[in-house]
């Protein structure tokens, strides 16, 4: 079940927020594909309208290209529609996370 509005609005640094991917990409031949991935962010900024979160893993598939955004350890926005679960990670993988810098960062 999706959490609240109030829940989803509620959330603070430290969250877990895990969102939908709509992954677009262009394979040798030019062919257009779409990928939905579920994954995991830790929110580490909240911001008047929005959210900024560090995705906790890459996305499938998406390893292989080196300039693809996505991957584990960047900044991602986000608004409460986003989330379709919420959880509060252990206090240890909070301490690993935030002891490093974002390896990209979102602009603000």
């Amino acid at each position: 079940m999706i959490p609240s509005l109030e829940e989803r609005r509620g959330l603070q640094v430290g969250d877990g927020a895990k969102l939908i991917f709509e992954i677009e990409s262009e394979d040798e031949f030019g062919e257009i594909s779409r990928d939905y991935e579920r994954m995991w962010v830790v929110v580490s900024e909240v911001r008047p309208s929005y959210f900024i979160g560090r995705l906790t893993n890459t996305p499938i598939g998406c390893h292989r290209k080196s300039n693809f955004y996505l991957t584990e350890n960047v900044e991602v926005p986000f608004l409460p529609q986003h989330i379709i679960d919420i959880d509060r990670p252990p206090q240890a993988f909070l301490d690993a996370l935030f002891s490093e810098s974002p390896k990209k960062r979102w602009s603000r």
